[in-house]
């Protein structure tokens, strides 16, 4: 704890002076236009990579960066976890996006990947373990979109996703051929599109979309590279987020103000 304890007073020292009218100016309200879900990784650091200040977005985080899907948890209100409360209470606020955000190197995804090859010979442990049980109840999906790719080969490398309520849902992802990338990773990037298209999955967030008022990212943190980056439908891949991107790619994002 020392590291931590030590960070503290030098936040107290350093930062807090210069930071404290703003805190105070939120100390009663603030007006997030972001909800977004990444890792718990401890190497993930959302308000670093997106130079985010207090008051600009909500942070869920949880292993794999999971928003389970609507119909895992049923209509009742006693089966409502932290995630779904989450997303409830930040669209009620009414923020204007939502991103999901996975990382390369997840444990999460390692485990999920690992677990279902060896599921055959798990021990008694690993049945019964808290993540096994979170990733193979609400992560399953992503695992079996991925294997499309697995099975395929050569012949198809691209994953499409589509939702049963809407059709302009549908998303592709294309994995480029001369850009290597390991087998964890590729199930990181697919497993953010499918996160993607379960929080479209609530009535809450639907109505928003429908109105225009909300729209859902996905995102893609490449730790060793320190790159952060966007999917993008038109070209239906992760892009890398940088100045000439801005005015192409995600162009649309700045002109309409979006964060």
């Amino acid at each position: 704890m020392d590291k931590f304890l030590l960070g503290v007073v030098r936040f107290r020292n350093l930062v807090q002076p210069s930071l404290l009218p703003s805190l105070k100016k939120l100390a009663n309200k603030a007006q997030p236009r972001v909800f977004l879900i990444t890792c718990m990784d401890s190497r993930l650091c959302p308000t670093t990579f997106t130079q985010a200040d207090p008051g600009d977005m909500f942070i869920v985080r949880n292993p794999g960066n999971m928003m389970p899907h609507s119909q895992l948890y049923g209509e009742s209100h006693q089966s409502a976890l932290s995630e779904r409360a989450a997303l409830e209470l930040a669209v009620s606020t009414g923020i204007e996006h939502v991103a999901v955000c996975g990382h390369s190197d997840c444990k999460a995804m390692t485990f999920l990947q690992h677990s279902h090859a060896t599921e055959d010979n798990t021990n008694h442990e690993s049945q019964t373990s808290w993540i096994s049980s979170w990733l193979k109840r609400y992560a399953q999906a992503s695992l079996t979109k991925y294997e499309q790719l697995e099975v395929h080969g050569g012949e198809q490398n691209k994953v499409t996703f589509s939702s049963s309520v809407q059709q302009h849902d549908k998303m592709e992802l294309v994995f480029d051929d001369d850009k290597a990338m390991s087998a964890v990773d590729k199930l990181s990037q697919v497993h953010v599109l499918e996160q993607m298209l379960n929080i479209k999955s609530y009535g809450f967030v639907r109505c928003k979309l429908d109105e225009n008022a909300l729209q859902v990212h996905g995102l893609w943190f490449d730790i060793g590279n320190g790159e952060m980056s966007m999917y993008s439908k038109m070209h239906k891949r992760f892009i890398i987020i940088n100045e000439q991107t801005l005015e192409t790619a995600f162009g649309h994002l700045i002109n309409a103000g979006g964060s």
